[in-house]
């Protein structure tokens, strides 16, 4: 019974949702496996250094160690806006990986407590990463793209290219 949350009167597994959501990807030919913990925790320290406002900082780091909550991270609300680039023609894949067909993307969940999936970012269709809500990093850490409840795609960057003049 742990782990499972109310919505609606019907109760669901977020843990059982994403595996679910991994084996179909993985039956159309993308190529990902669940993250180590210590591995993972790196990448969102990373994200949360380079892309998440000062003010909030440790409140989403603590939310992040919440592992058995499957508590919602609300990232949009807490990124830096100097580092929010507006939307290109690229890709979003091509957006987070700028380097070779073996470059790899973390994904995280919106919900605490979910493994960090590791995906070859060559096997991955973007019509499938922009409907798939959740925090994406790429494997250099310096892009980061937070899709949305609502599938809106928020692209981060470390750097100069593309900054919103606004600070």
């Amino acid at each position: 019974m742990r782990g499972l949350t109310r919505f609606g009167g019907v109760r669901f597994d977020p843990a059982a949702r994403v595996r679910s959501e991994v084996a179909k990807l993985r039956a159309l030919g993308v190529a990902l496996h669940e993250l180590q913990p210590a591995s993972a925790e790196r990448v969102f320290d990373g994200f949360v250094r380079d892309f998440v406002d000062e003010d909030h900082k440790g409140a989403v780091r603590s939310a992040f160690d919440e592992r058995r909550a499957h508590k919602t991270l609300w990232l949009e609300r807490y990124l830096r806006a100097d580092t929010i680039r507006s939307r290109a023609e690229r890709s979003l894949v091509s957006f987070l990986t700028r380097r070779g067909r073996d470059a790899r993307i973390v994904r995280f969940d919106r919900r605490t407590g979910i493994p960090a999936i590791e995906i070859v970012a060559s096997t991955l269709e973007d019509t499938w990463a922009s409907s798939w809500p959740g925090l994406f990093v790429g494997a250099d850490g310096t892009r980061a793209v937070v899709v949305t409840s609502d599938y809106a795609e928020l692209r981060c960057a470390t750097g100069t290219d593309g900054a919103t003049p606004y600070r």
